[in-house]
């Protein structure tokens, strides 16, 4: 149910005041400035001077220059003279249009989306996710003031506030979307201990930050250096540990929405984040300068809001399985022909600056190899993933299709339960498999346990009409469906799982299942398989009882009317 108006315009007017003050800072990025390219043309030996500033790196004079307007003459004076250059815009409009529409994707759904649910628990915590990573896109940088003025100071202050108490959200949504952890239970100072860690993050930054813009030197340089990279591991940290925690939990839910809407969040993290990783701060590691431009990291971002609102909102068209799969194929696609190229059309480049003459061929070869490639490669990645991704499913899938036309074409109870032992033996590997079908008073069974009575292995829960699957402990990859008072009977006849068939309140009996002959846990998708033959076994069941009762109360009828015949014409008083 959504929330009152009155509870929820105080979400609504900070978002307004935040997506007011990301606009605002963002009137400043047009103005931001950058050297040519190859520049600079002339040697400069550090520490150099821009007019009051001294820089004693070329990161320090990039950020100190950037600051100065575009198409202004920036004019640097060391021990190696003086060098001259006219600055070019930083920011291209193409840049801004992708900031801008990133910026209002994340608004749009901190105000459509998390505001009118923010009083819901993780609720909250995604709202300010959204709003703060907004902010923080729509100013999108750190910045050298332009001016003294208090305006100048105050943007730099505000991503660094946004972007240090992130991680402090993401962290606890993990631990609390679609349902609570047990760790924050456990552990219930440790929330307290991130909220500190984060303030004295951000006072540090801040406090380095204002000490270098009022007097900016080399030495106070590299003083901000350590908290800043102590905030840029303090997100990243969070942010792997939060995707981690997502990935693990989602294994155990037992609800297909909950496991969605954790599909939806680590699709959406995934492809917002490795192009930045991959393509930008990897290489930027080992000092390589990446070829991509930033728009690309931006769109690829874009990922992250609609996986957020797909994640809380019920898009009936958008299958999660299908945009994972389809991802991993394009983007796999997409890698391998760009390496196609490179191997081509970039690597042999000295060989080609030698041999002139086959410069030309080589670079047609280096396009038209991609585009040959593309259709086939794509089928065989398509069958990759899905022989390596999803064969288990596909395999089921198929599987159970001649399952439920054999069980539905089943003429008794002992038909039924052969067909159905057989497949989940031959499905799941089982060393010990039974499956118990009623047939009025009498227990019939396929398979057995040796030295047990088939009547001692009905539980009270089957014989109540129960659907509730019974798992022993350490026997799946879902914890939360395992009892550790599992039957001593079921454990000592050497099963794990007992499924109970029943049709409205009545039990039809139950599916025994034994450990793998692979030893392995039973995964989410053999439950789905269990349930899927619980069903056709059910069905088939209750058909079978029906025409029993009915042949049954066909035979009392015909048994009534023979000795009404046989009595013959009563006579009346003489």
């Amino acid at each position: 149910m959504a929330e009152s108006p009155r509870r929820r315009w105080p979400f609504l007017a900070i978002a307004t005041m935040g997506l007011a003050l990301g606009l605002w800072g963002m009137q400043g990025l047009p103005t931001l400035s950058e050297p040519p390219p190859g520049y600079p043309t002339n040697p400069i030996l550090y520490p150099a001077r821009i007019g009051p500033a001294v820089a004693g790196s070329a990161a320090e004079l990039r950020f100190f220059a950037q600051s100065r307007p575009a198409g202004s003459i920036l004019e640097i004076r060391s021990d190696a003279g003086v060098v001259r250059a006219r600055l070019d815009p930083q920011i291209s409009k193409f840049h801004l249009a992708v900031i801008l529409l990133e910026g209002l994707a994340f608004f749009a759904v901190a105000f459509l989306v998390f505001a009118p649910r923010a009083e819901r628990g993780p609720m909250r915590d995604l709202y300010w996710c959204s709003l703060l990573y907004g902010v923080a896109t729509l100013i999108h940088g750190f910045y050298f003031p332009p001016t003294s003025s208090w305006t100048g100071w105050l943007f730099p202050v505000v991503r660094t506030v946004c972007l240090t108490a992130l991680p402090v959200f993401l962290f606890r949504m993990t631990q609390t979307f679609p349902r609570s952890r047990k760790l924050l239970d456990l552990h219930p100072r440790l929330m307290r201990a991130l909220w500190i860690a984060a303030g004295v993050l951000v006072v540090w930054q801040v406090a380095t930050a204002f000490r270098y813009f009022a007097d900016p030197r080399p030495e106070v340089w590299r003083g901000m250096a350590l908290p800043r990279a102590l905030a840029a591991w303090f997100l990243a940290g969070s942010f792997a540990l939060g995707c981690l925690t997502l990935y693990r939990s989602g294994r155990k839910l037992e609800l297909t929405r909950e496991r969605e809407q954790i599909k939806w969040l680590l699709w959406g993290f995934t492809i917002g984040a490795l192009p930045y990783l991959l393509l930008r701060t990897i290489p930027r590691l080992f000092d390589i300068a990446s070829g991509i431009p930033p728009e690309l990291d931006r769109l690829c971002e874009l990922a992250i809001p609609i996986a957020l609102a797909c994640a809380v909102v019920r898009f009936r068209f958008l299958d999660i399985d299908i945009i994972i799969r389809r991802s991993v194929i394009y983007g796999t696609l997409t890698a391998a022909l760009a390496s196609v190229y490179l191997l081509v059309g970039v690597a042999p480049a000295k060989w080609i600056a030698e041999n002139a003459k086959y410069a030309g061929f080589i670079q047609a070869l280096a396009v038209a190899l991609p585009v040959i490639l593309v259709t086939p490669l794509r089928h065989w990645i398509g069958a990759w993933v899905d022989r390596n991704l999803y064969k288990t499913q596909y395999d089921y899938a198929r599987a159970l299709l001649s399952f439920r036309d054999a069980v539905r074409g089943a003429a008794s109870q002992e038909e039924i339960a052969d067909l159905g032992r057989h497949f989940v033996m031959e499905q799941l590997g089982l060393e010990p498999a039974m499956v118990m079908a009623r047939r009025g008073e009498t227990l019939v069974t396929a398979g057995e346990a040796e030295g047990i009575d088939p009547e001692d292995l009905v539980l009270p829960e089957t014989a109540n009409g129960s659907r509730r699957l019974l798992a022993a402990p350490n026997s799946t990859s879902r914890p939360d469906l395992e009892t550790a008072d599992f039957p001593a009977a079921l454990s000592g006849a050497g099963f794990k799982l007992a499924v109970p068939l029943s049709v409205e309140g009545r039990s039809l009996g139950g599916i025994l299942v034994g450990e793998k002959k692979s030893e392995r846990r039973f995964i989410e998708e053999d439950l789905k398989l269990l349930y899927a033959v619980r069903s056709e076994v059910e069905s088939a069941l209750d058909r079978v009882e029906m025409v029993q009762r009915a042949a049954g109360e066909r035979e009392r009828v015909e048994a009534r009317l023979e000795v009404v015949e046989s009595a013959g014409p009563r006579r009346g008083p003489s």
